[in-house]
């Protein structure tokens, strides 16, 4: 037993690891119809809360989406609105220097 254990090295049994090659495809959200109207919301009103823009879309819409699906969305649309802002103003002083 111990000649087939050494004659069977590890390398040899080695394999190579599982790469997936076609991309995940992205399940849609119960959101997706709403993030439009959520962009406006907090581009208006940068100080909205998930938790307040949950409450609008049950008042609103009647919308039953977790309350941590929409907190989510809301941190991820808030990068997005910055990050535009801050390239839209570094674009500003570029123009003007």
């Amino acid at each position: 037993m111990a000649e087939i254990a050494q004659a069977r090295s590890p390398e040899k049994l080695h394999r190579r690891r599982y790469t997936r090659r076609k991309p995940i495809p992205r399940k849609p959200s119960r959101l997706d119809p709403f993030t439009d109207e959520i962009k406006v919301w907090l581009s208006v009103d940068a100080s909205l809360t998930g938790l307040e823009v949950h409450d609008r879309l049950v008042v609103q819409h009647g919308q039953t989406v977790s309350t941590r699906t929409v907190q989510r969305l809301v941190k991820k649309l808030r990068t997005e609105l910055l990050t535009a802002e801050i390239a839209e103003s570094s674009q500003m002083i570029e123009d003007a220097a």
